[in-house]
């Protein structure tokens, strides 16, 4: 299986509770079950790798995030309960600012952009270890980024603190 990303939405009063409890933040988290959560397969990450093609250069410390928000929202946010490894290192807590931001960006981007974007990536296939065709991104990476603005739009409407892990 591998390990995997997703997100998840909680109540300001259910993370400041679960904050204080490690064992239950863990728990919490690790309930898939629930449709408060939002699995993200491997895309979670390759994502980034798409969006973000300056990310898998080592040097690039200068440069300057095309879509910031949706950066944060996929690779930021403060860490909660530092001592959880829940896949990718501890769950992190998503600025509202950040989601706001992103379901901008998301919208302004269409599936068109978003395979342009893909497929002018010269090193992806090599990051993704496969070779990159347009219906890998449009039936796999594109679907997920659909499905994390109407999760973020949802989250955002319900007054929640999103988180990923």
């Amino acid at each position: 299986m591998g390990v995997t990303s997703g997100f998840r939405r909680l109540s300001t009063e259910d993370l400041s509770r679960l904050t204080e409890d490690a064992a239950a933040f863990e728990s919490e988290c690790r309930n898939y079950d629930t449709p408060d959560y939002l699995d993200m397969d491997k895309a979670g990450v390759e994502l980034i790798f798409i969006l973000d093609p300056l990310s898998m250069e080592l040097d690039t410390t200068e440069t300057e995030d095309t879509f910031p928000g949706l950066m944060d929202v996929l690779a930021g946010g403060a860490p909660v309960n530092e001592q959880i490894d829940l896949g990718y290192g501890p769950a992190r807590v998503i600025p509202a600012e950040s989601l706001r931001e992103s379901l901008e960006e998301m919208a302004s981007l269409t599936q068109e952009q978003f395979t342009e974007l893909a497929m002018s990536n010269e090193i992806l296939s090599e990051m993704l270890m496969c070779e990159l065709e347009e219906s890998m991104i449009q039936e796999y990476h594109w679907p997920y980024l659909q499905s994390l603005s109407e999760f973020l739009r949802e989250s955002l409407d319900q007054g929640k603190t999103v988180i990923r892990y």
